[in-house]
């Protein structure tokens, strides 16, 4: 028997669970600005210390929501692997509705920190029933070439180092506003590499907020996305946990389409 699907998913078509299950993953980025081959992806110098524990192994589990509807859970994991590499990994917990019809999407990134700067080396993405999508990057700070691989296809793309896949971002901002947390209005360009080109992704500290979520109340510091005149894409970051986020927000023409919270521990 098929189920049917809550109205307000079904409102947003196949796009909208697509981009939802992203964000599930820990990738979504709402909306692209034009290509760019010129990147400015260097930090201003770091004004504040890092927090000891700001690199330590961590496992975090949140829940994420199409408007009000309820997709499932999502772990998002550090683990150090020596020499200031990591693993960065994501695995999804979807609803079954969501599951049996796309699947469970999960992320893979590894990355070293070096130079008061995250470089990635390799990432992977798979869904176990979206099998066209899945792709890899792998990264060559030496030549700043990323070689692509998808559907049996290797592309190679000219980058900027450090250049970022759309999961490693994701730390690439954490250490930067966590260096920068008492610059608010502070802003920074990365560059971003998806499975098509490269691009300019600006991220701005916004403000400092309290916020509830299921794990708790935290004291914050809000970053966005502010390239695209339409879209953002916002986090929560908590300095009690090490700036980990503890609320991520997708929002399209001023309304919060899709929203990412804090559980507690994965």
């Amino acid at each position: 028997m098929k189920m049917p699907m809550p109205s307000r998913l079904r409102a947003g078509g196949p796009f909208a669970v697509l981009l939802a299950m992203q964000m599930l993953s820990g990738l979504a980025f709402a909306g692209d600005p034009p290509a760019s081959a010129s990147v400015a992806s260097n930090p201003p110098a770091a004004t504040l210390a890092l927090p000891e524990g700001f690199w330590a192994a961590r496992s975090d589990r949140y829940s994420v929501a199409w408007g009000s509807v309820s997709l499932g859970e999502g772990t998002i994991s550090l683990k150090p692997t020596g020499s200031g590499c990591y693993d960065y990994r994501s695995t999804t917990d979807p609803i079954a509705l969501v599951r049996w019809t796309y699947g469970s999407p999960s992320e893979a990134s590894r990355f070293c920190v070096s130079g008061g700067l995250v470089h990635p080396q390799r990432f992977q993405y798979s869904n176990d029933r979206r099998s066209d999508d899945n792709f890899s990057l792998d990264f060559d700070a030496g030549t700043q070439r990323v070689k692509k691989i998808k559907g049996g296809v290797v592309t190679e793309i000219n980058a900027p180092d450090p250049s970022y896949d759309r999961f490693s971002i994701r730390e690439a901002v954490r250490l930067w506003a966590a260096e920068n947390a008492d610059r608010i209005g502070a802003e920074q360009d990365f560059a971003f590499i998806d499975d098509k080109d490269v691009r300019t992704y600006r991220f701005r500290i916004e403000a400092r907020e309290t916020v509830q979520v299921p794990a708790g109340k935290f004291e914050t510091l809000r970053v966005a996305r502010i390239d695209h005149p339409k879209k953002s894409y916002r986090y929560w970051l908590a300095p009690s946990r090490d700036y980990v986020p503890v609320k991520i927000q997708h929002i399209n023409k001023g309304k919060t389409e899709l929203s990412m919270e804090l559980l507690g521990a994965g």
